[in-house]
């Protein structure tokens, strides 16, 4: 197997209430949502990461069928997983954006637009990215 680390941790933690409500309808509702996490960064990459966001029913009462959401995370790296893979990778500090919107144009069609902007941590590899993207779903 792989080798392991004694006495190595991870902490986590992760909420998702909900917190408005548009009607007597429960199902009408925003939520915010989040994540962190913490470890010693032996032997994992991440030492710390950070995620929240809010998303749910549209703000606007017209469009009753619509959702919308809005996230970012931020990853903190490690220095302690060697330095053949800090030399390939070049580890530092990821985040990231998301945003969307999904317009239900009828009952059985829904259009959502998207967007991303990620900066990822393998530094050596990858650069900041723009994503766009949009999704038709017919059910």
């Amino acid at each position: 197997g792989f080798p392991t680390v004694p006495n190595s941790y991870t902490i986590y933690y992760e909420f998702d209430p909900y917190f408005r409500f548009y009607s007597e309808d429960t199902n009408r509702v925003w939520r915010l949502f989040g994540r962190a996490s913490i470890s010693d960064g032996n032997p994992t990459p991440v030492q710390f990461f950070l995620s929240a966001g809010v998303g749910g029913y549209s703000p606007f009462r017209y469009r009753q069928g619509d959702k919308f959401g809005v996230g970012w995370y931020y990853t903190g790296t490690s220095d302690q997983f060697g330095p053949l893979p800090r030399a390939l990778f070049g580890p530092r500090p990821g985040w990231g954006v998301e945003l969307f919107y999904n317009a239900q144009l009828t009952p059985w069609m829904n259009l959502t637009p998207d967007f991303q902007i990620v900066k990822p941590e393998a530094g050596a590899i990858a650069k900041t990215s723009y994503l766009g993207g949009i999704r038709l779903n017919l059910k």
